[in-house]
């Protein structure tokens, strides 16, 4: 089978490391295609290599390549990567022969067997070893444009509060150096939905921070992770109320029965995410489901 697979930035392009191998491991004659979530490289792509399958790796944005398929008469798989978006998994409007979601959520005409992103955290073994003698709060965001906030708030509480170090970490610059950092972080500022669940399978106490604007409203004014959970386990706090995020900075670093709690809803969180390895599963279920259609 001849499959082109559409990443849409570097985090998808980490997710489709884990697939590819699988879908080789079950269609030994695999031949498959990576490209950049680009409509006028996918169009020439599905017009030369004639796929079997469109496989999108993203957001809602590959909605125009995904129409573009269906149009063609080629069959389309989608991995919805709705953290991606900002949001809670709730928009999923793309018509695709299967869908695959990111998170534990009930849709109809899609699946849920795990976390792409999950396993690849799951996978990366830690290299950094450190002997600190200061807590470490790492804020985290996995947009280029937010990176700037996330320094100037790292300026701004260092002055607060100068006993603990403050780092800056983008995922989508470096992935596994996020999730190093992460690991080894005391706790971490999330600037995005993606980031807090970062929190959750690195077991780093995390602090929801979000931007408004005059315009939209703030896509993480409460934590996924909340929102998952159906409870209030992560705090929300304007970016701009840095007094109050320092404060509640040194009480998570501080109380080690509120860290408990929060390291308990995060197993349960987990606990519904599953252990599943995603790709593999997928993988097979995919060739599978091509094999019976020929």
């Amino acid at each position: 089978m001849k499959y082109n697979i559409s990443v849409e930035g570097p985090v998808s392009k980490h997710l489709s490391e884990l697939l590819i191998p699988e879908l080789a491991r079950f269609d030994i004659r695999a031949e498959i295609q990576t490209l950049e979530l680009n409509k006028r490289i996918i169009s020439k792509a599905l017009k030369d290599f004639k796929p079997d399958l469109l496989v999108a790796i993203g957001s809602n944005k590959s909605k125009p390549i995904i129409r573009l398929a269906n149009k063609r008469k080629v069959r389309t798989c989608f991995f919805h990567q709705s953290l991606l978006e900002g949001n809670t998994g709730t928009s999923i409007y793309l018509k695709t022969d299967k869908s695959y979601l990111d998170l534990p959520i009930n849709k109809p005409d899609a699946s849920y067997i795990g976390s792409l992103l999950y396993e690849l955290v799951r996978k990366h073994e830690s290299s950094i070893e450190s002997d600190r003698q200061t807590s470490l709060v790492t804020i985290l965001t996995s947009s280029q444009s937010e990176m700037k906030h996330a320094q100037h708030l790292a300026e701004k509480l260092s002055r607060q509060v100068p006993n603990i170090d403050f780092k800056t970490t983008n995922i989508a610059d470096d992935i596994k150096l996020s999730i190093e950092m992460a690991r080894n972080s005391n706790a971490m500022i999330a600037m995005d939905q993606l980031s807090n669940m970062f929190g959750v399978f690195t077991n780093c106490p995390v602090i929801n921070v979000y931007r408004k604007t005059l315009l939209n409203k703030p896509a993480n004014e409460t934590s996924i992770i909340n929102s998952l959970l159906e409870e209030k386990v992560i705090t929300s706090i304007p970016i701009k109320r840095t007094s109050k995020i320092a404060v509640e900075i040194e009480k998570t670093l501080n109380d080690h029965q509120q860290c408990a709690s929060i390291m308990d809803s995060y197993q349960q969180l987990k606990s519904m995410i599953g252990m599943a390895p995603v790709a593999r599963q997928a993988a097979q279920e995919i060739v599978d489901w091509l094999e019976e259609d020929n």
